[in-house]
């Protein structure tokens, strides 16, 4: 009888202990998935403000900032410049543009369609004329520079 009763209470713990095992390696498997989805939104980000920096910097600034946090692991609080002898900066503000906005009779697909076209014809001239297209908008205006490499 003593015998029989050691092997149910042996059972009985290898039992609980595989329910155990099988849980820990359930909540290990739903870590790993949930680390996985973090890395993948990690990835997405990190694509995003590649997009955002590119669309700030020309491309021979953003090689040079990528450069210098590559050397020393950091890349801010050092400020690159250049001097240039002969460079203009145009800012063209789209005049009525917030009245245009804030106006309730208008449609917001009508406005970007407007502000779309206005770009556009910008970027037109920018390549047109060899500017260099610092941002495409900065509120509501845009703005170019001429003279710099």
């Amino acid at each position: 009888l003593m015998t029989i009763f050691l092997f149910v209470i042996a059972h009985g713990v290898g039992i609980i202990y595989n329910l155990n095992r099988r849980s820990g390696l359930r909540n290990h498997a739903k870590l790993l998935d949930d680390t996985r989805e973090h890395i993948d939104d990690i990835k997405e980000e990190v694509v995003r403000c590649q997009q955002l920096l590119e669309n700030i910097f020309a491309p021979e600034v953003l090689e040079r900032l990528k450069a210098k946090a590559a050397v020393d692991g950091e890349g801010a609080g050092e400020i690159i410049a250049e001097e240039f002898d002969e460079c203009s900066f145009l800012f063209a503000k789209v005049v009525g543009l917030k009245s245009l906005v804030d106006d309730e009779n208008q449609n917001g697909e009508d406005v970007v369609d407007v502000l779309q076209l206005v770009f556009n014809r910008f970027d037109q001239l920018a390549d047109l004329f060899k500017v260099q297209k610092v941002r495409k908008t900065v509120n509501e205006y845009y703005m170019v520079a001429a003279g710099l490499p």
